[in-house]
């Protein structure tokens, strides 16, 4: 099979476009009721002069046996590369060249050791695509709009993940901008002396891959009988990689003969953790709600 890459010149974008427009309708149509979608420019050239445009961007045109088949775009960042877009014509869809690309594409960028990607929530051929290049889905984000999409990481050469005992002074501030990020529309920028405190008194563990912040798990405890786990959070590029469950079995290591309680909304997670439903969770509000 006899791939072969150049850079992507404002003059190819007319011959590209259909191929993009046909590839993406493809798939809109095999997973929705809809004949026709993608994303904004992708039918009309526009998609494809903004990437040509993007600083820090790289474009492609994949070529088959001399032949124009289609193209990718990478974005360079400092911390991950992003496959911004991908395309290959549909009658040679299925046939091992998309895999054989996504190879190409590794090898041609040995400098970085994390690739992100998106796509649609509703397209299982392109998740079950990603998944065989060995990405894994890590979050689906929702747009204003209502659209979802999948948001999918691979790591090269993934560092060890190092549990750490909290420290505030190297710990805290990251843990902040987390808990800022997760629940920005709940965070109570009053609250975080407080916080700082509460750290101090729990047991508190920090997950790094060398020197990145992973996620952290705070729980409190008796030492007898029961540890209560108060929150665990993970880096959304993170999850899904094994940092929650070393977060967990470090409280089980310290505290073995104790049970760990939880309140979740992520049960799977939990469960997949060894942990069992039982009984119901209550919880008396700081402000109880008036009864009706």
């Amino acid at each position: 099979m006899e791939l072969t890459y150049r850079a992507m010149r404002s003059e190819d974008i007319k011959k590209l476009t259909p191929m993009m427009k046909a590839a993406f309708d493809e798939d809109t149509r095999m997973h929705t009721e809809l004949l026709e979608d993608g994303p904004w420019g992708y039918d009309n050239g526009k998609l494809l002069q903004r990437m040509l445009e993007q600083e820090r961007t790289d474009c492609q045109v994949i070529l088959f046996e001399g032949r124009m088949i289609g193209a990718y775009s990478v974005m360079k960042n400092d911390n991950m590369y992003v496959l911004d877009l991908l395309f290959i014509k549909p009658e040679l869809h299925s046939k091992g060249i998309g895999i054989s690309v996504w190879n190409d594409i590794e090898m041609h960028y040995p400098e970085t050791t994390k690739w992100l990607v998106e796509t649609p929530e509703y397209s299982k051929r392109n998740r079950h695509f990603y998944k065989k290049c060995g990405f894994q889905e890590v979050k689906i984000h929702t747009y204003e709009d209502g659209e979802a999409s999948v948001l999918l990481i691979k790591y090269r050469n993934r560092p060890k993940i190092v549990i750490r005992e909290y420290c505030e002074e190297r710990d805290f501030s990251v843990i902040i901008e987390a808990n800022k990020k997760e629940y920005s529309k709940t965070f109570q920028e009053a609250l975080i002396e407080d916080y700082k405190q509460a750290l101090k008194i729990s047991v508190t563990y920090v997950a790094y891959a060398d020197e990145t912040y992973c996620g952290y798990i705070r729980c409190l405890t008796d030492g007898v009988y029961t540890t209560y786990c108060c929150e665990i959070l993970v880096e959304t590029e993170f999850r899904r990689t094994g940092v929650g469950r070393l977060l967990l079995e470090k409280i089980k290591e310290k505290y073995p003969k104790t049970c760990i309680d939880v309140l979740s909304d992520q049960d799977d997670f939990y469960l997949n953790n060894k942990f069992i439903l039982l009984g119901s969770g209550m919880r008396r509000l700081v402000k109880p709600r008036k009864k009706l």
